[in-house]
């Protein structure tokens, strides 16, 4: 299955890693990259037809940060249903708190390392493919350390 995901942050060794990270969990999804929420804002609102299954969010961001977009987002009927994950090195209970009442589907701190990172996004990709994503419960909304994630193969082949 195909899954076209927004990536929004503004650090290009982030969109980069998360690039690697695609090839290897998900080799089939399409990532369009946006350095900020106002080019995400921007391709959304002049998107006729095709918008992303998933966007994946950065909170610190120039012009637009990502508390700012999922407002928007959460307030168009348009595009509302989209899951969106925000992953972002802040563990800031506010920010946690915030995201959550904003309408975010899940709160993921970005790893150190690759190896981390490609098992927390194994588990996000589990998520979305079972729906659970969809299921926002509080005290689901962070998800655990890669250290304490179980370890999956290959998905979407």
């Amino acid at each position: 299955m195909d899954l076209n995901i927004y990536l929004v942050d503004d650090d290009q060794d982030d969109q980069d890693l998360f690039r690697e990270s695609m090839k290897e969990i998900y080799p089939h999804a399409k990532l369009y990259p946006f350095a900020n929420g106002v080019h995400l804002m921007q391709q959304l609102n002049g998107n006729e037809g095709l918008l992303p299954d998933l966007i994946i969010m950065d909170i610190n961001m120039p012009q637009k940060n990502g508390k700012e977009s999922l407002r928007e987002i959460r307030n168009n009927p348009l595009f509302k249903h989209i899951p969106v994950i925000i992953f972002t090195t802040s563990m800031d209970e506010r920010d946690v708190n915030e995201t959550f009442t904003l309408g975010a589907n899940l709160f993921v701190n970005k790893p150190s390392s690759f190896e981390d990172q490609l098992i927390i996004f194994r588990h996000i990709f589990l998520l979305y493919n079972n729906q659970q994503l969809f299921w926002r419960k509080q005290d689901r909304f962070v998800l655990p350390s890669a250290k304490i994630l179980p370890r999956y193969g290959a998905l979407g082949s």
